[in-house]
Formats: structure tokens, sequence, C-alpha cells
């Protein structure tokens, strides 16, 4: 097997997981800067650079209607293997969903200005909606989680022009 420069990396301690777990569940989201180092991040977007310049990828499945996505990356590379199995996030998702969980998606998505995805919208669906008497965000309702998505930024992002996705809390 080809090894990659994408690192183990290590798993959070006991505390700080806990802190994110609960912010995730609180908020719907969490941000964690700095997983990745500069050489990671530099490979990964090389990478997908060189992805993104294969013609090949559009009949392959690999490219949808929107050119600025590449699907199904594991598939294409080690290094996005690599990255499935990449701590700190694996052993997040493992404590937030479980041994066993599954991953999908793993894609990457390479916008211009004028290329994006503008409107509002949950991903899939929401499985657990609540009863008539518990308003909508009730602080004593735990969401279970099902579905998440993990972004990960190979860029700077400067201004909320260049920003990848708003999240709603």
């Amino acid at each position: 097997m080809n090894k990659t420069c994408i690192k183990s990396g290590e798993p959070f301690g006991e505390a700080h997981t806990s802190e994110i777990i609960r912010e995730f569940k609180r908020e719907g989201f969490v941000l964690i800067p700095g997983v990745l180092d500069k050489e990671e991040t530099s490979a990964l977007r090389a990478k997908a650079d060189e992805l993104f310049e294969t013609p090949e990828l559009a009949e392959s499945g690999h490219k949808g209607k929107r050119s600025f996505i590449v699907w199904h990356l594991n598939e294409l590379d080690r290094i996005w293997c690599d990255m499935l199995i990449r701590d700190p996030i694996f052993s997040l998702m493992e404590t937030l969903l479980g041994t066993g969980f599954q991953q999908c998606g793993n894609q990457v998505l390479r916008n211009k200005g004028e290329e994006k995805i503008d409107h509002w919208h949950v991903d899939n669906k929401l499985w657990l909606p609540l009863p008539e008497d518990v308003p909508r965000h009730d602080p004593r309702i735990e969401m279970p989680v099902f579905w998440l998505t993990v972004q990960i930024a190979l860029s700077d992002i400067d201004t909320m022009d260049h920003g990848p996705t708003q999240y709603v809390p």
C-alpha cells in the first residue's frame, strides 16, 4: 500500500472530547481548528486540484451535475481513505455515533464565487420530530444524532464571502 502524508493523529483527551460533543449537541455544529497540519492540507488541496483536472471523472460518475464537486473520493486515491480514519476526527465520530458507525459521501467541493449552493436546506431529513407541546429548540431535549457532515477547509477563509457553509444553531 502506498503511504500518504496524512498522519494518524491523536484522539483528544476525555475532557476536551466531552466539551466538543456537548457543544455539538447544544449548537448543532462545532468548529475545531487546527486538526490538520499545513503539509496535510497542501497535499489534499493538490490532490483535489489534480482530480478536478481529470476529464474522465465526469464519465465515471465521480462528478455530478455541479462541476465543482467530485464524489466518492475514497475510490480515487489512498489519501482520501487515510482521511476516513484520521484522528481526532474518527474518535470524535465514534464517541458521538458509537463504534461501527459508517461513513459516506467523501467528496470535495472547489467552487469559485459564481459556483455555489446558495439556498438554505437541511441535509437529508429530520428523523425525530418533536411533540406538539415541546417548543422548537427546547434545551431539555437532546436530539439523537443519526447523520452529520464533517467539513474540512483546505484553504483560508478570510471573509464570509469566501466561507463554504453557513450554519444555523
